[in-house]
């Protein structure tokens, strides 16, 4: 897959993604998922709900990929910089510059050992939990998670907007 065909697939499947989540076309979450997303979006330190969001896509998009073990094999930069970032900003999603960067900090994996050496540590640790399920999802739970996943950043946007106001 060409880089350019790579972010029209995450563009299209973001895009896929939202419209389900804008209807709650999902199924709900298991507690320890919920739990382990709600801390996600508790915390102030937004790169670790942008790490699970690029690794989302990039497992939807590749089966095998493993973020556990290789997180670069996604070329995480070009993808959220690109068209993630892009989405973020066109739907007023609040997100950083290169969250997914900053908080990896060129570790070959996002597993217990990163973890360990991240602030919050809940959130690291959640967000460790998070990636050993989206590794061991059927294609379909992932699907339903990563829709999940981007209402959780739809309620972001309303949040913002009714700040606005």
């Amino acid at each position: 897959m060409t880089p350019g065909q790579r972010d029209s697939a995450i563009l299209d499947r973001m895009q896929k993604l939202f419209d389900k989540a804008a209807t709650r076309d999902y199924t709900p979450l298991g507690s320890d998922l919920a739990k382990d997303l709600e801390c996600l979006f508790a915390t102030k330190a937004w790169s670790f709900r942008e790490i699970i969001l690029v690794i989302t896509l990039a497992r939807l998009l590749d089966r095998n990929y493993s973020a556990s073990t290789a997180f670069y094999d996604c070329n995480p930069r070009a993808v959220y910089e690109g068209p993630i970032r892009t989405v973020l900003r066109d739907r007023g999603i609040p997100h950083t510059k290169s969250g997914p960067l900053n908080i990896a900090k060129a570790q070959e994996g996002i597993n217990k050992g990163w973890a360990a050496r991240r602030r919050p540590r809940d959130a690291a640790l959640a967000a460790v939990q998070l990636v050993e399920a989206i590794e061991a999802m059927s294609p379909n739970d992932l699907e339903n998670f990563a829709v999940v996943l981007h209402e959780k950043f739809l309620d972001r946007a309303e949040a913002v907007k009714a700040l606005k106001c």
